[in-house]
């Protein structure tokens, strides 16, 4: 599956240590999350990605995590972004 941002050009993003906060200009909202999270969305903002370049971002973060627990939290976040409307599957 192919992930992309929903709505690029307004979509804003900061990162402090291990937290950030994402802007999404066009609801208004504001959201926390976790730095993983926050190179997740950097990394499907930069191009649409499949969830296994994905993972890969994952697997940088935390290297002495299993492929099983990074595919995990990979599902975990993606659930997480799209939950709050910041990206969604590409259309097949």
């Amino acid at each position: 599956m192919i992930w992309h941002i929903i709505s690029p050009l307004s979509l804003h993003m900061r990162v402090w240590g291990n937290e950030a906060v994402a802007y999404d200009a066009l609801s208004g909202n504001t959201h926390l999350l976790s730095l993983a999270a926050a190179q997740v969305l950097a990394k499907i903002r930069e191009a649409p990605a499949h969830a296994a370049s994905l993972a890969q971002v994952l697997t940088d973060l935390a290297p002495g995590e299993s492929i099983d627990e990074s595919h995990a939290k990979l599902e975990a976040i993606l659930a997480e972004l799209a939950g709050i409307f910041l990206i969604t599957p590409a259309a097949p």
